[in-house]
């Protein structure tokens, strides 16, 4: 599909504005290096209570978030879930 990563992050980031203005988007992550896996992203954003979320599931193709990891409390614990849910290789 040849999904852009600069493309899929503007519309994470306009997702976030529209649906969760709670929440700051600070990463985006590919949620698999398999190349028929590029529309598949995850996303972490810190809410404005300071606590931590991450979602290990963004469809590019459809603009939507879903798997929510929440309350976690700092960024460590976004990169470990998001690490334990990416896949790194071709499956």
């Amino acid at each position: 599909m040849n999904t852009d990563f600069k493309d899929a992050v503007w519309h994470i980031n306009d997702y976030f504005e529209e649906h969760l203005p709670q929440y700051t988007v600070f990463e985006v992550r590919r949620q698999s290096y398999n190349p028929a896996d590029d529309y598949l992203y995850m996303a972490a954003a810190k809410h404005r209570d300071g606590s931590y979320a991450v979602w290990t599931s963004w469809n590019e193709h459809l603009h939507s978030l879903n798997h929510g990891h929440y309350n976690l409390p700092d960024m460590k614990s976004c990169a470990e879930i998001m690490a334990e849910y990416q896949f790194p290789h071709s499956r």
